[in-house]
């Protein structure tokens, strides 16, 4: 039974990963992923402030990253489809297929896939609540990651204060678009200075603002009128969409910067895989047989807050 066991196994784990390659993510689609193995993971700003200004002879003011990180743990997932012997036989076809080995790894691939893009987009459901990691700094008071004004007093240009503002309030429509569009161009570093984020973005939407949504991106003009038929040339043609039902408000959405490298400028927002799905076969005695999975993961975000627009609609 051993030869056949290993067969088995091997044609599942093939089947498992071709499963989940065979459409991407949402965390793929939006933000990026971290690997690492350890029991914890910290996230540094991506955002330097002070990090150059002008060359007046003397060295410059150094800017101590380690004051802005965000230390995230991971949540192991696991389950398991259990089969008898005989219902292994039964299954197997004439040219020693086993169909119902099959739908079980592809429903277990299905289910890893569904429960990462849950914590992905409950992580970003949370943002509106989750404490800013530059509190401290902040001239509000228990200021969150999203916010409708993120305050930084006398360290920008010439002593003036920052101001980042990326949080709204209003329903998607064209018009807020415009207005999320128009802040990620906008948005600076904390040190007041012009981040210049350009395309990709990624629009998260509910199933209830998809339409409206692929009407506002793809369609080829805008604005139409009596007075002007035609409109006006639609520029949002950079910005994809990702449609999910697990926002917890369906009237929210977010408008993200998307970049999938872990260090580097990016999105603000991932996914850390600490342990990527897998599976294994075994045999508990000899008339049980088992297809385990088991995966570690959490969504995980940069302690600036900049990159991305969230809209909370009341």
């Amino acid at each position: 039974m051993a030869n056949a066991l290993t067969n088995l196994e091997d044609r599942a784990l093939l089947q498992f990963h071709n499963a989940l390659d065979a459409e991407p993510s949402i965390v793929e689609s939006v933000g990026f992923v971290r690997e690492d193995k350890t029991a914890s993971v910290e996230i540094g700003t991506q955002h330097l402030e002070h990090a150059i200004g002008n060359f007046s002879g003397s060295a410059p003011s150094a800017t101590d990253v380690n004051t802005y990180k965000v230390s995230h743990s991971s949540q192991a997932r696991a389950g398991v489809i259990s089969f008898t012997r005989k219902e292994i036989m039964d299954a197997t076809q004439a040219n020693g297929l086993n169909q119902l080995v099959d739908r079980s790894v592809a429903m277990l691939a299905a289910q890893a896939r569904a429960d990462e893009n849950r914590a992905f987009v409950q992580g970003l459901n949370a943002l509106f609540t989750t404490a800013h990691p530059l509190d401290a700094d902040l001239a509000e008071a228990s200021a969150k990651y999203l916010g409708a004004t993120l305050t930084r007093t006398g360290i920008g240009p010439g002593g003036g204060n920052v101001v980042v503002k990326n949080l709204l309030t209003t329903p998607f429509s064209e018009s807020a678009y415009s207005t999320a569009r128009q802040r990620l161009l906008e948005q600076t570093n904390w040190s007041g200075d012009p981040m210049g984020l350009r395309e990709p973005f990624v629009l998260v939407v509910s199933p209830k603002n998809e339409k409206l949504a692929r009407q506002v991106i793809g369609s080829p003009a805008i604005d139409q009128s009596a007075s002007n038929p035609q409109g006006y040339i639609n520029v949002y043609g950079g910005t994809s969409i990702v449609v999910t039902s697990e926002l917890t408000d369906d009237d929210d959405w977010f408008l993200i910067k998307r970049g999938l490298l872990d260090g580097g400028l990016g999105s603000p927002v991932g996914l850390w895989r600490r342990q990527a799905p897998m599976i294994q076969i075994r045999e508990d005695d000899m008339y049980t047989t088992k297809i385990e999975l088991y995966m570690d993961r959490a969504f995980i975000y940069t302690p600036d807050g900049l990159g991305i627009i969230g809209s909370n609609v009341a």
